[in-house]
């Protein structure tokens, strides 16, 4: 059982030649972190979908040899660690460029988002409307990246009987 996890980033940002390296970083060479920090990787299928929506989205980004600047990441507890381990590997490749990782949480994340005070909201469900609408209000447009896929577990209680809600007192 899993959920994709996704990067939400505003379009205006992928235009900077340091978030877009970081996002093709994450969704090409970056996905052998992915089993490092006990996630999943995507299926091929799933993962060129996403990379073809990139190269779309930034086929006019010129790539900076000696890049610098900053990518602010936010968002979701369960997507900050592989962003976390994927801002370390690219960073090591690209000394100039700072990728700065926080965890507000994805509905956390979406507000920082939504204003501009983030480039890329890690998040472990879709966008959902309220966030939609904070974006159009404060004219930020997005686009959604799936990244990894997380590991679940289903835990039940051996004391309910088959078919109780597991959630149930």
């Amino acid at each position: 059982m899993s959920r994709p996890l996704f990067l939400y980033v505003n379009r205006k940002a992928l235009s900077r030649p340091e978030v877009a390296a970081f996002l093709k970083f994450g969704l090409g060479d970056g996905q052998s972190v992915v089993p490092e920090v006990g996630y999943i990787r995507l299926s091929d299928a799933a993962l060129k979908e996403s990379q073809a929506a990139l190269e779309k989205e930034t086929a006019e980004v010129k790539a900076a040899g000696d890049m610098g600047g900053r990518v602010l990441i936010d968002g979701s507890s369960t997507v900050f660690l592989i962003s976390q381990a994927l801002a370390e590997e690219f960073q090591k490749l690209h000394a100039g460029v700072k990728v700065d990782v926080a965890r507000s949480g994805t509905g956390g994340g979406f507000k920082k988002f939504s204003v501009g005070d983030a480039d890329i909201n890690g998040a472990s469900r879709p966008i959902a409307k309220k966030d939609i609408g904070q974006c159009q209000e404060h004219g930020i447009e997005y686009v959604e990246f799936q990244i990894t896929l997380p590991r679940l577990s289903v835990v039940g209680n051996p004391a309910k009987a088959r078919g109780q809600c597991l959630g149930a007192a």
